[in-house]
């Protein structure tokens, strides 16, 4: 069985937890495969990649599993989990750490109040989300939230719908240090995380298309390879230069300080642990 590293040693204060898509290969076709990630912060403001899981979809049976799995591995109950607005997710959370304090991502819930308006009225309600979220201190956020559902009742109500599902969790991150609101409330630093994921996959697939414009189209039979081909191309190799120049590590790297990574195999055959990064 893999190792798995005890997270017993650190003292994790907040978490981010968000799923995500990553596009892999799978018997000949790519395929997304779903992703879940999360992320801990120690009180110095240090980030530890805590886990990747592959899994069939952001259920409630995933999610409760993962984070089962972190608590097994030693980690404590954090003061504050970021997540998106998944209700697996959410169940998992409250199930697991009943004491912690949520924090719902706000460019998740803004994400939702779009789908939810027409195309005219997208600005506007951008702009009063804003003023929600954007607010100096709780007292005027929650000024501005009164606002919000007061001008929009009648002219979208499944705009205020969609905000009033998140609630007092949209405004959680106000109760913190104001140098911390910025990034504890979304889930930014999951999606940099995947950012990361598709730079190193789209700076393989360059990788195998300048290999592939560099080999001629015929090769006579018994003739070595040529692999001139039709010549250099600037522009792809400009781009080929470009990707590839961004560091090995992309996946893992992290908005803030950053230490050191979990060494957990992502996808091993029982008995091996590959010491792949997770």
């Amino acid at each position: 069985m893999a190792l798995r590293r005890s997270l017993a040693d650190l003292d994790i204060t907040y978490v981010y937890l968000d799923g995500f898509a990553l596009r892999a290969r799978r018997a000949g076709r790519v395929v997304s495969v779903p992703v879940l990630g999360v992320i801990g912060v120690l009180p110095d403001g240090y980030k530890h990649l805590l886990a990747l899981e592959l899994c069939g979809g952001e259920s409630f049976p995933a999610w409760k599993g993962c984070l089962d799995d972190l608590v097994a591995r030693g980690l404590r109950t954090p003061l504050l989990a970021i997540i998106d607005g998944n209700a697996g997710l959410r169940r998992a959370v409250e199930l697991v750490w009943p004491r912690a304090a949520v924090q719902r991502c706000c460019v998740h819930k803004l994400r939702n109040l779009k789908r939810k308006a027409p195309k005219h009225a997208l600005a506007e309600i951008r702009d009063d989300f804003h003023r929600i979220v954007h607010a100096i201190n709780a007292e005027a956020a929650r000024t501005a939230y009164t606002a919000f559902e007061r001008t929009w009742a009648k002219r979208c109500p499944g705009v205020v719908t969609s905000l009033r599902e998140g609630g007092d969790q949209l405004l959680t991150f106000f109760r913190y240090p104001k140098a911390q609101c910025k990034t504890l409330r979304t889930t930014n630093t999951i999606e940099r995380l995947h950012e990361g994921s598709r730079r190193r996959v789209k700076t393989h697939g360059l990788a195998a298309e300048r290999r592939r414009r560099r080999r001629p189209a015929l090769q006579p039979r018994g003739q070595a390879p040529d692999f001139r081909g039709e010549g250099p191309n600037p522009d792809l190799d400009a781009a080929f230069k470009t990707a590839t120049s961004q560091r090995a590590d992309a996946l893992m790297t992290l908005p803030g300080p950053v230490v050191e990574l979990h060494r957990t195999p992502l996808v091993v055959a029982p008995g091996v642990d590959d010491g792949g990064w997770v």
